[in-house]
């Protein structure tokens, strides 16, 4: 089709720069994938276990271990999210599994359409969306409401690759977090869940875990205070199948550079 030839070169050209514009937002999208990241970069290393002292601590930490490892061992789970991140409101709503994954992610309420079957990754997002990431009107509105299809490793879309890919979101999000210093606070209860609280400072960032108290230990939640780069994540929906389907009238993105082939 000849809008297949329009789009695909400005694909191909404005990847990188919409890469750019959400990875200045890292902070923000760590913060909604911090619900896996944070507890990887908490788990006790040889300098870390020697900085931790008493039984609280290492019972907070082998908790948390527990979680993670329960929360990659199930089948699937969806992760939700909102945080502020310096005047931006970010929102996430995403069902992942291994073979598929796919939701929703705004920006300031611009909105993208995301999905992963196996290997590739597929983007609709709106004409406003794209404004927001610094496009022009003209490329902006060429875009919009558009599948766009890419590879899971492309580096123009690894920004999007950290919603749908869950290895994306325990490795690299965060990085320098440095030594977690976590305690166990009394159980309570999240969402009507009961849950244990273990409170953190990761890299000078307060935020309080829920682990699911009964059954398997899932992570529940997370809420981190900060009003300028705070917000709450959930988990729910464990263990249930992700039913996804290949859009149609689907744009084949040419590979960033860097990308692998």
């Amino acid at each position: 089709m000849d809008s297949d030839r329009s789009i695909a070169p400005i694909v191909s050209a404005l990847s990188s720069k919409i890469t750019d514009s959400l990875n200045a937002r890292r902070r923000g999208i760590a913060l909604l994938s911090f619900c896996l990241v944070m507890f990887l970069s908490a788990l006790p290393s040889a300098s870390a276990a020697a900085a931790v002292k008493g039984e609280k601590a290492q019972s907070a930490r082998s908790e948390v271990s527990q979680a993670v490892a329960a929360t990659y061992a199930a089948s699937s789970f969806v992760c939700s999210g909102t945080a502020v991140d310096t005047g931006t409101t970010i929102k996430f709503k995403v069902a992942i599994s291994k073979a598929a994954a796919g939701g929703t992610l705004s920006f300031n309420g611009q909105q993208a359409d995301i999905r992963r079957l196996i290997l590739t990754i597929y983007v609709k997002a709106t004409q406003g969306f794209y404004s927001q990431e610094g496009l022009s009107h003209d490329q902006s509105e060429l875009l919009a409401n558009h599948w766009l299809a890419s590879q899971v490793g492309d580096p123009g879309y690894a920004a999007v690759s950290v919603f749908v890919v869950a290895k994306s979101l325990i490795q690299g999000l965060v990085p320098g977090l440095g030594t977690a210093k976590l305690t166990r606070s009394s159980p309570t209860t999240f969402d009507g869940t009961a849950v244990d609280a273990i409170v953190g400072v990761v890299g000078g960032v307060k935020a309080t875990i829920y682990i699911a108290a009964h059954g398997k230990p899932y992570l529940v939640g997370i809420f981190e205070p900060s009003k300028k780069s705070g917000g709450t994540i959930r988990f729910s929906d464990y263990n249930k199948k992700v039913r996804l389907k290949v859009p149609s009238n689907v744009i084949s993105a040419p590979p960033t550079k860097g990308a692998a082939t």
